[in-house]
């Protein structure tokens, strides 16, 4: 970036300088080095240090993503899911699992293959179909919902804290667009929020482990790769 040498030596009227290419000006006193790449007024801001993309693909039957780098305060997840048996699975038919390891696939979340974490959450939705409404039902998983095919629900997730080891819980949000297609004209909304828990299960119990993985379940476990896709990013600053 290149730089007028008065800016060293200022001495026009303040009404005369042109914005944002001008603004060293009025800082006389700092260093030309300042005036560069946002320093006057970030201190080197990167944008990664508080949002950074970390990875995205697509994936058959169930979600399985492992290895998340544990290098932001806070997770991000957008991801699709559907099934090719049926346009309506319901509210809730499905969950998101966390830290499970990649060679269990449970045939129901707590079947006894389950080796990770699970927490206290709330679920409410609605649907104009044939599904029962929801206004506030507990449960120890994050809720899903489905769509069929090339329908795909989105899901938008966050966790705080998540890579944290010392953290007691972890709130987690998510919120979800139901998509019907063209076989039914009703609408449906999911949201779920809660927290993961330690070992205990209790609120003031052990710390909960840091996040290392996300996983999807449902029953049906054959939406296909077309159609389901996920984005994970971190945010909230770097730890």
């Amino acid at each position: 970036m290149s730089f007028d040498q008065f800016r060293t030596n200022p001495s026009q009227a303040v009404s005369k300088f042109k914005g944002r290419t001008s603004t060293p000006k009025a800082w006389p006193s700092t260093a030309v080095g300042d005036w560069t790449n946002g320093g006057l007024f970030g201190g080197g801001y990167v944008l990664e240090d508080s949002y950074e993309f970390f990875a995205k693909g697509s994936y058959s039957g169930r979600m399985n993503i492992q290895n998340i780098p544990q290098t932001h305060r806070h997770l991000h997840i957008d991801f699709t899911s559907s099934n090719q048996s049926t346009f309506w699975a319901g509210v809730g038919t499905g969950v998101v699992l966390f830290n499970q390891p990649s060679s269990v696939q449970p045939s129901q979340p707590n079947d006894g293959n389950w080796d990770g974490m699970k927490g206290y959450y709330y679920y409410k939705g609605w649907s104009g179909g044939s599904g029962a409404n929801t206004t506030g039902a507990r449960s120890s998983w994050l809720a899903l919902i489905q769509s069929y095919s090339n329908n795909a629900s989105g899901f938008s997730l966050q966790i705080y804290n998540y890579s944290d080891s010392t953290a007691v819980c972890k709130p987690a949000r998510m919120w979800c667009q139901f998509n019907p297609g063209s076989n039914w004209s009703g609408a449906s909304f999911l949201e779920s929020y809660g927290f993961l828990q330690a070992a205990t299960y209790t609120q003031n119990g052990s710390p909960s482990p840091a996040i290392t993985s996300v996983q999807t379940y449902d029953s049906y476990a054959n939406g296909s790769s077309s159609y389901q896709s996920f984005n994970v990013y971190g945010f909230g600053g770097k730890v």
